[in-house]
């Protein structure tokens, strides 16, 4: 009897050209058209030494050590990111933080972050009736809260929201309080 095991490989969650997309932030959400995409080069990002049993978290370039949640065991595989917990949005001016903690009783001499990460062109979307489609799930799209550890979303950086504008900001969060 031959046994066959299938996983989604991570780059089947990149978005392609065409797909919906809405982010949240504190001040709503701006929904997206993806226009195009294109990988980007990023060689491994060393976090150093983790001590035994204890704690690394990086921000920008800065490391700290406070006791924060975590991604466990199958939900981060070592040989690449098969779930959608281990997808991440940014956009300019916002910096994703990483934490990682070390089990065992042995230090760890240089732990090291591997990316896949894919730039994309978008359109940011105007229509209403669109953006409420989009919001309710009538339209097929991704919705993902722009957040850290902490699952509060993130501030809205001033560029973006100028161009979404304060009028779509408080009409998608009305669209998601009226539930459509």
């Amino acid at each position: 009897m031959q046994i066959s095991l299938l996983k989604e490989s991570h780059e089947n969650l990149f978005l392609r050209e065409g797909y919906l997309l809405a982010l949240k932030f504190q001040q709503g959400y701006a929904c997206f058209r993806i226009l195009g995409w294109e990988p980007s080069n990023v060689k491994p990002y060393s976090l150093g030494a983790v001590t035994a049993l204890s704690n690394l978290a990086i921000t920008g370039t800065a490391a700290v050590a406070p006791d924060v949640g975590y991604i466990d065991g199958e939900m981060s595989p070592f040989d690449g990111p098969f779930a959608l917990k281990s997808q991440l949005f940014t956009v300019h001016e916002l910096y994703p933080a990483f934490n990682c903690y070390n089990p065992l009783n042995d230090a760890m001499d240089n732990v090291m972050l591997n990316f896949e990460l894919m730039r994309y062109s978008y359109l940011i979307i105007k229509n209403r009736d669109l953006i409420r489609d989009i919001l309710t799930l009538k339209r097929p799209g991704r919705l993902h809260t722009v957040a850290g550890i902490d699952p509060s979303p993130a501030r809205m950086p001033d560029w973006l929201s100028d161009r979404v504008g304060k009028e779509l900001l408080e009409y998608s969060k009305t669209v998601i309080e009226e539930g459509g």
